[in-house]
């Protein structure tokens, strides 16, 4: 028997009696307990499944372990952290069928090989072309080749751009062809270029 309110909340706190069986209370029942399970266990139960700091001994010798409920979620894992960051202008970055564009080798050429530009970082001479960013040297834009943001960048860039037709037949007037997948990989850098 759970007993009442206030008999849950002395059972929680170890100021009453527990039961010498293991007995466990319902989430969030009295005490502040707010979504933790709390179980009697007897003193030789403590080493044997190793609590530590979750664990509270009452006036009995018997251990009271608080356990995380099952019924809590992690809040907002799956959703996006911040919507409007990503439709700011100010950090606006191409899309990625522009950045196929950029891909082709006579548009990759002028955005690899830019005349020196004083108003942009490092001069405009260290320009990753998959994530569409200027960087201060060759040593940082390294970094980035090695990075998660640009390893996801390349990822994304692996399918083929959504062109017109695709639409079409999406709208019923063709059949259907799964996307293509386009071989992308990362930039060679001026020391390379200049080794082979």
């Amino acid at each position: 028997s759970t007993g009442t309110r206030m008999e849950r909340r002395e059972r929680a706190r170890g100021r009453a009696e527990l039961p010498e069986a293991a007995d466990s209370f319902p989430p969030g029942g009295g005490g502040g307990g707010g979504g933790f399970t709390f179980t009697a266990l007897p003193p030789s139960a403590s080493t044997a499944r190793g609590l530590g700091a979750l664990s509270r001994r009452c006036p009995d010798g018997l251990l009271v372990e608080m356990t995380r409920s099952k019924k809590i979620g992690n809040h907002n894992n799956g959703r996006k952290k911040n919507m409007a960051k990503l439709w700011k202008t100010k950090r606006r970055t191409k899309d990625l069928d522009q950045v196929h564009e950029d891909m082709k080798p006579e548009n990759a050429s002028k955005l690899l090989h830019q005349a020196a530009d004083c108003d942009i970082t490092g001069n405009a001479q260290f320009y990753c072309l998959h994530c569409t960013r200027y960087f201060i040297d060759q040593r940082s834009l390294k970094e980035h080749f090695r990075t998660k943001v640009h390893k996801r960048r390349l990822k994304k860039l692996r399918e083929e751009p959504y062109t017109q037709e695709e639409a079409e037949r999406a709208a019923g007037m063709g059949s259907y062809i799964p996307a293509k997948k386009v071989k992308v990989e990362t930039q060679a850098t001026e020391e390379e270029m200049t080794v082979t």
